[in-house]
């Protein structure tokens, strides 16, 4: 989180309820349309989800630039693992 608050291109959106998903990403839609017309490519992570290996992001951006009619967002795969739920008190 701290590591983030200084870089122009991150913006965390903090929220006074929990919105679950849809919720969230809604409200990342909704101020990103209001307030920075021109983004093309929204970038949703959440706290309590870690990469477990390297990801070649501009790969990613450039699959989804050559092909817009095929690809027109990336999911990665979720490995449920227990221990993440007792750090973010949803237990």
């Amino acid at each position: 989180f701290h590591r983030h608050l200084k870089n122009p291109n991150v913006h965390i959106l903090v929220s006074s309820e929990h919105l679950h998903i849809g919720g969230s990403v809604f409200k990342a839609m909704t101020l990103i349309q209001i307030h920075y017309p021109s983004v093309e490519y929204l970038y949703y992570l959440q706290h309590d989800f870690n990469f477990v290996k390297e990801v070649d992001h501009l790969a990613l951006v450039d699959v989804m630039e050559k092909h817009p009619s095929e690809v027109n967002y990336i999911r990665f795969k979720y490995q449920y693992v227990q221990e993440r739920f007792l750090h973010c008190g949803n237990l």
